[in-house]
């Protein structure tokens, strides 16, 4: 288990790196639209989800390391019950460990539900605009067209 974990902690190091990267191209982006700036793309995003899913087996994979330390623990406790109090004690922080742990899933989970909704109004919103582009900039092709129409007809008339 230490060897793949020592790979799931490169993977979120190497991860982080590259979104480090882009954080601070996004940082020197004054006046810049943001699609323009380097590596800001769908690879970014792949980047990030694939951040929050490494980190998300390295929660799991503590939480087992957790319950094996438990075990250990136990058998520790049974070997000398002198140990009693000083294991009922990590246990207890172990508990404790495990509520936040509850908690910060749940609060990881609701905000997930909101960015899935801002993503999904940011993207009707995006369809607005983009609608009301192509009107605004077919009303301009008309009035263009008409006032070469116009032209034509003057440039004829000379």
């Amino acid at each position: 288990m230490v060897d793949n974990l020592d790979k799931k902690l490169d993977g979120v190091l190497e991860r982080l790196h590259y979104i480090e990267l882009v954080i601070r191209n996004l940082k020197d982006r004054e006046g810049t639209l943001i699609t323009d700036v380097e590596e800001i793309d769908e690879r970014l995003f792949r980047e990030i989800a694939n951040y929050e899913m490494l980190t998300e087996e390295l929660k799991r994979d503590f939480l087992m390391l957790l319950m094996e330390d438990a075990e250990r623990m136990v058998a520790s406790c049974i070997g000398n019950i002198n140990n009693f109090d000083k294991i009922s004690g990590e246990f207890s922080r172990m508990e404790k460990l495990l509520d936040f742990i509850g908690d910060h899933e749940d609060e990881d989970v609701r905000k997930s539900r909101e960015l899935q909704k801002l993503a999904l109004e940011a993207k009707r919103r995006l369809k607005d605009i983009r609608e009301n582009m192509n009107n605004e900039v077919e009303k301009k092709q008309k009035e263009k067209k008409e006032y070469e129409r116009v032209q034509d007809i003057h440039r004829k008339m000379k």
